[in-house]
């Protein structure tokens, strides 16, 4: 099939946000500035009924804070077209063990999608009760927080982790990723196996396809990480496009991994109004 083909028969686009639809100062923050075409894209894509997903691996906020922000940039975005890492994994402890006690590091973001999904979210001295230990972009991660995950991990917890990329694209450069920071020190201490459930992880697509109502081989993915969002959608069986105004540039397209080669490249998000 032809990118116009893909592109045209498509029933539902799933797009990164930070370096793909905005440029923040901070990840989906302050001083936020909506990319080339971005606006028209979502419109021509709602106006033709196609589905849209927004999934950031940021996990600092409820989804619903994340359209407040998307909207107030001018981005049409609808309460549930926002997917977060903390979703996905409120809805894989709602499925695998309804009720469960999960130890949460990242605050209202990754508390609140588990805690509407019936988690019992403990506090920190009773860690040892924890089923799952949900770590997200905690800035305030010290030594209690990482002797709690561990002693609920040797308790036998299994670790839900929302992002493995080592850093995200802002105005400024690069802004780290702490979710991997924190587990991988959670992994070399206790030697768990942690589940990733932002993205490229097969799990997060899951759910994504779920939302949207679509299986992969309907799905566009749009984003500017080869490892995030071009690896989920090659494994998973979507079409991928890469645009060039996040974490990758012109030279860094070309890689021996086929899984990391994008189906098409452009040089930002609104390119893609010649083929809708």
């Amino acid at each position: 099939m032809s990118t116009a083909a893909a592109l045209r028969e498509a029933r539902g686009f799933l797009f990164d946000i930070d370096g793909s639809l905005i440029l923040s100062d901070v990840a989906v923050s302050e001083g936020a500035t909506v990319l080339p075409g971005a606006p028209e894209v979502l419109a021509r894509l709602r106006a033709s009924g196609r589905r849209i997903c927004l999934f950031t691996n940021g996990a600092t906020r409820p989804p619903e804070e994340y359209v407040g922000v998307l909207r107030g940039l001018g981005l049409d975005v609808g309460e549930d077209e926002v997917l977060t890492p903390a979703v996905v994994g409120a809805k894989h402890v709602a499925r695998t063990d309804p009720g469960a006690p999960v130890l949460v590091f990242g605050g209202a973001g990754a508390e609140e999608p588990l805690r509407r999904l019936g988690a019992e979210i403990v506090p920190i001295a009773d860690a040892k009760r924890a089923r799952f230990v949900f770590v997200g972009p905690d800035h305030e991660f010290n030594y209690t927080k990482l002797h709690a995950a561990c002693e609920a991990i040797w308790a036998g917890a299994q670790v839900l982790f929302a992002s493995n990329a080592p850093w995200f694209a802002v105005r400024s450069g690069r802004m780290i990723g702490v979710a991997g920071a924190i587990t991988a020190g959670l992994v070399h201490v206790t030697g768990t196996k942690p589940l990733l459930v932002g993205k490229p992880s097969s799990l997060a697509l899951e759910v994504a396809t779920t939302l949207l109502g679509v299986t992969p081989e309907e799905l566009v993915i749009v984003g500017d990480d080869p490892v995030q969002e071009v690896q989920m959608g090659r494994e998973g069986g979507a079409f991928t496009v890469l645009v060039l105004t996040g974490i990758t540039g012109d030279s860094d397209v070309d890689g021996e991994n086929p899984l990391l080669r994008p189906h098409l490249v452009v040089p930002n998000v609104g390119h893609l109004l010649e083929y809708l």
